[in-house]
């Protein structure tokens, strides 16, 4: 669901108990963030996803997949640059959803794109796990107000059926030990391509 991706993902309304986020992970260990540079026709999209594939492969882990923010697919279609004519997932494909090995996941259901242009790692290390059964319930009858007490919807007035909706989800990145001679604090399985928007602009390297 969006709440879900906005709080595991994006440090949106996130729950104390939670570990960090993939945004707080990756911008913690400093050794994980790759700034992309602003796109225009002569833009690489594709290598600063590789980019951020080398900073998280250097750490020992394995980069299986890529997902990225609404369009990307399209820029980097456009751009027909080096690194993405030299990678085909097949002759008859207009554009590799495969890049160095790893796939590449569109559309997604919640992206922040003033965060992040794509998230890469090693996926396998983010941990989500249902804790209860989820409960549903309706309503026709009552209002729905805001934080302030506004009146936002009428359900019988406005003919409308609200559904109030409780999970409970258990979430962990790991950072299992890896070949990589590096401290913990500095390792983490997925790294961030910052794009244009973001108000931090960081280009790091691995240690």
């Amino acid at each position: 669901s969006v709440a879900v991706d906005n709080s595991l993902i994006w440090n949106i309304n996130k729950p104390s108990t939670f570990g960090p986020s993939v945004v707080e992970a990756t911008t913690a260990t400093g050794t994980n963030v790759v700034e992309a540079a602003v796109y225009d026709s002569a833009t690489d999209v594709a290598k600063t996803v590789l980019d951020a594939a080398i900073l998280v492969g250097q750490q020992g882990y394995n980069c299986d997949s890529v997902a990225v923010a609404p369009a990307w697919e399209f820029r980097a279609a456009a751009s027909r640059t080096p690194s993405l004519i030299a990678n085909p997932i097949g002759a008859d494909t207009p554009f590799p959803l495969l890049l160095a090995g790893m796939g590449v996941h569109t559309k997604p259901l919640r992206w922040d794109v003033s965060q992040a242009d794509a998230i890469v790692g090693s996926w396998s290390n983010l941990l989500v796990g249902m804790r209860q059964d989820i409960s549903l319930q309706s309503f026709t009858t009552g209002v729905i107000s805001d934080s302030s007490g506004v009146v936002q919807a009428n359900l019988m007035q406005s003919n409308l059926t609200a559904v109030r909706l409780v999970m409970r989800v258990g979430f962990l990145l790991t950072n299992p030990p890896t070949d990589a001679a590096l401290d913990a604090a500095h390792r983490c399985p997925l790294a961030l391509v910052v794009n244009h928007t973001d108000s931090v602009r960081r280009s790091v390297k691995a240690k």
